[in-house]
């Protein structure tokens, strides 16, 4: 399922299949130019996690995709997606 996710004036679209997982953080800019992490995940893998400093990681949003239904287990003021 196409997942079209909105923050801080930017955009993007990711995949994310059923029984999938993602989250989206904020991270510091000398980490990933648009300051941004996002990470998809599936059952029986690890959560990636942003590689910087934790202490410097805002998480911004947490979904999973259950019998192709969205749940939102978080979502940081200023995120929005459909």
């Amino acid at each position: 399922m196409p997942i079209l996710i909105s923050y801080d004036s930017q955009d993007f679209e990711t995949h994310l299949s059923n029984g999938g997982q993602l989250a989206l953080y904020a991270v510091p800019t000398e980490y990933s130019e648009d300051g941004l992490f996002l990470a998809v995940w599936y059952a029986g893998e690890l959560e990636p996690c942003p590689a910087c400093a934790l202490a410097d990681a805002r998480l911004l949003l947490r979904l999973a995709l259950l019998d192709g239904q969205i749940r939102e287990d978080f979502k940081a003021e200023g995120v929005s997606y459909a």
